[in-house]
């Protein structure tokens, strides 16, 4: 997502830029506790969710579906086999 915004002009907006800048303040702000992570998060999300969304608006949308929906699908597995991984080493 940050590839994507530095490289395309159109992203740069006032909606991603302010996300982001809320996430690196915070991170900024709080170095030395390990909350601030945490807090930055929900801004994270938000710069990742308008990345996406910018890019589901170009004429490569079939692509970028293709892509964020692949990106699901591996996390779901991964998921999936760490659960059932953790569940075999507890058991």
């Amino acid at each position: 997502a940050l590839t994507t915004f530095l490289a395309w002009r159109r992203t740069r907006y006032f909606g991603n830029w302010s996300a982001l800048l809320a996430a690196a303040i915070l991170l900024l702000l709080r170095p030395a506790q390990g909350d601030s992570a945490v807090w930055a998060l929900p801004f994270v999300f938000v710069f990742i969710g308008g990345m996406f969304a910018d890019l589901l608006e170009t004429e490569r949308r079939v692509l970028v579906r293709i892509m964020l929906v692949s990106l699901i699908a591996v996390q779901a597995l991964a998921a999936i086999w760490t659960t059932v991984l953790n569940a075999n080493l507890s058991g």
